[in-house]
């Protein structure tokens, strides 16, 4: 059911003047040279300025003069945005709902567990309670996204970069879990496995799936598979394992010289079943590499996908025929 959050999550960010932003219903950040301590949340440089983020205190929000909308710089539908505050200090919106990790919180846990994994640095972040979103402050990551360094990088640096990421997936999975769980033992947030909405769900709120023991995911697989394709269920393991679960293109910076710089969009980072490390990008068009940087010709905007995916799976990561079939019976609940 298409619905959005009030107000708008894309109306989640309003620049009050060039040095001041409202976020959310309760908080600002500006540019200062002098700040009271006591009031300051967070405090960061930004191009040689002091940017800090404090609470909007009860008379400011009278005062405050409602202006324009921010620099947005992405926007997905009814339930994320992310703006440009200052020159490299992003602010990152996602719908929230109760028991919905926070990104802020497996960003932590992978720089914690991987270390040579390089991930965004995060300034704050919060829960909006009254606005049901949470919010995200990062600096920018060095670089270009790999979508946007496609066409100017050669087959072998394109192969190296695929090595590299397949290389963070490995050390990623050596990190392993007896449940379907985010880091903090929360549900996990994964359309691909959930399988479709129904139709009186709202498209703002995020579904959760789990969290739950190895053997109610495996009844939960069964219950999910079609009565003519019984003999389909995907083979789980003994465990899942963490997995990034969206390194597409866009999530991946690349330097000049074609090093990965940084992995972004950690919040649906979880422990998954092996199985679909592989699988996730054969199904999903976030893997495909926009038609700016591939062309129209479909195969062309498979050119990170589908090597990545048979890369997985020769370091061991099955994704079987079966699996396949499996995910396209979500279809049918």
């Amino acid at each position: 059911m298409f619905c959005e959050l009030s107000p708008p999550v894309r109306n989640s960010v309003v620049k009050l003047n060039e040095q001041r932003f409202r976020l959310g219903s309760s908080m600002i950040c500006e540019q200062t040279n002098v700040a009271d301590p006591s009031s300051v949340l967070a405090s960061w440089q930004d191009d040689g300025k002091t940017f800090i983020l404090r609470k909007e205190t009860v008379h400011e929000h009278d005062m405050l003069p409602s202006t324009s909308p921010a620099n947005r710089v992405h926007d997905a539908g009814t339930s994320a945005a992310v703006w440009l505050l200052g020159k490299d200090t992003f602010c990152k919106v996602k719908a929230w709902c109760e028991g919905l990790e926070s990104e802020s919180e497996t960003i932590d846990f992978v720089r914690t567990h991987c270390p040579d994994i390089p991930v965004p640095e995060v300034i704050f972040s919060w829960i909006d309670h009254d606005w049901s979103r949470s919010f995200m402050l990062i600096k920018r990551v060095a670089g270009k996204t790999l979508d946007e360094r496609w066409p100017s990088l050669s087959p072998s640096q394109r192969s190296e970069i695929v090595h590299q990421v397949v290389e963070y997936c490995k050390k990623l999975s050596m990190l392993t879990s007896s449940n379907l769980e985010s880091v903090t033992g929360k549900g996990v947030y994964e359309n691909f496995l959930n399988g479709p909405a129904p139709d009186s769900h709202p498209t703002w709120k995020p579904r959760l799936l789990g969290p739950m023991p190895l053997d109610d995911f495996k009844e939960f697989l069964r219950q999910r598979t079609s009565t003519d394709e019984q003999g389909i269920v995907p083979s789980v393991g003994e465990h899942f394992v963490f997995y990034h679960a969206d390194l597409g293109p866009t999530n991946i910076m690349i330097s000049e010289d074609a090093k990965v710089t940084g992995i972004l969009d950690w919040e649906g980072a979880a422990f998954f079943p092996r199985f679909f490390l592989a699988l996730k990008p054969r199904v999903s068009a976030g893997f495909f590499l926009s038609r700016e940087s591939a062309g129209e010709e479909r195969a062309a905007r498979f050119g990170w996908g589908d090597p990545f995916y048979k890369a997985l799976m020769a370091e061991g990561f099955d994704s079987t025929a079966n699996d396949l079939a499996w995910w396209k019976g979500l279809a049918k609940f």
